[in-house]
């Protein structure tokens, strides 16, 4: 049998995972788990869902606290709990989250953009 959810199940269910991220951060960090970067996120952090798909706030350019490759982007809520976490890619990429930088080799410093962390609930299964 085939699951489907409607589109407004999937918007409800998607605004209702990220509601927790407001005012949470997300962390960019290496894939030895050590902080290239925090960046603080908005109230509320996601727009409301459209067609299952939420975007995540504009949070502007973030500058990095170490160097390091960044593999890992995780997002926490504001009670410190880490909520979902997934690879990180340069812009033209396929990967959870997008930054626009020269390479994913980061320095201390460097200000980068993210430029992409839609979270998406599939209609089916």
């Amino acid at each position: 049998m085939t699951l489907t959810l409607s589109t407004a199940r999937r918007n409800t269910g998607v605004d209702a995972m990220l509601a927790d991220l407001s005012g949470g951060r997300l962390v960019i960090r290496t894939a030895g788990k050590a902080v290239l970067a925090t960046v603080p996120l908005a109230t509320p952090a996601y727009a409301p869902a459209v067609d299952g798909t939420a975007a995540l706030r504009p949070v502007g350019e973030v500058t990095a606290t170490a160097a390091g490759v960044a593999a890992e982007a995780v997002l926490i809520t504001a009670r410190g709990e880490e909520a979902i976490s997934g690879d990180v890619t340069l812009s033209d990429e396929a990967g959870f989250i997008k930054i626009t930088a020269s390479s994913l080799s980061i320095a201390v410093n460097q200000v980068f953009r993210v430029d992409a962390l839609p979270l998406t609930l599939p209609a089916g299964a």
